[in-house]
């Protein structure tokens, strides 16, 4: 699969390492990205990319799908988890609507993130005021959506590569705050 990187989609292979690996396939990382503002209203390619991609992986075995909703850190933690959850529940009821079985997208790695992934980049990258507490930024209104074989009912693969190396590790360690 060819590299996605549009407004509001961003999604990539993660090749293989060989040996057990390839018995498996690869793994896929999508964000989708660009929600409105407190919103969980899914856009076409968030729905194209669910129909085409995501949903076929998770129907064959072992594919399993790991899925966070997330937001900017514009509003209060408690209304983010919130606004987070609506999201990843948006992404599962689609998902089940096109076939998706229930036990590959609801569990221990759908989770609502809420501002925290974002919060601790800030906290990271010091001075980085994109990650800046109060600022709307639509592109940090997402669902992480990571696809990877899971032939005992968790994933068993860790991504290598940057981003998605990066969000899949905090998010699937991640305890809501209170």
């Amino acid at each position: 699969m060819d590299p996605i990187d549009n407004t509001d989609l961003f999604g990539f292979e993660e090749i293989t390492l060989g040996g057990l690996e390839d018995e498996f396939g690869p793994s896929f990382f999508f964000l989708l990205r660009n929600f409105d503002l407190n919103s969980d209203v899914l856009k076409l390619a968030h729905l194209d990319i669910l129909r085409e991609r995501v949903v076929p992986f998770v129907n064959r075995s072992p594919g399993f799908a790991e899925i966070y909703g997330m937001t900017d850190r514009s509003g209060s933690r408690q209304l983010n988890y919130q606004v987070g959850a609506k999201r990843l529940a948006a992404v599962q009821r689609q998902m089940l609507a096109l076939g998706a079985p229930q036990a590959k997208i609801t569990h221990a790695f759908a989770k609502s993130i809420g501002e925290d992934f974002f919060e601790d980049r800030h906290d990271r990258e010091k001075g980085d005021l994109f990650f800046t507490d109060g600022v709307r930024k639509s592109e940090l209104r997402v669902v992480v959506v990571a696809l990877t074989p899971a032939p005992i009912g968790v994933p068993t693969r860790n991504f290598r590569r940057g981003s998605a190396a990066d969000t899949v590790s905090f998010c699937r360690r991640h305890v809501q705050r209170p």
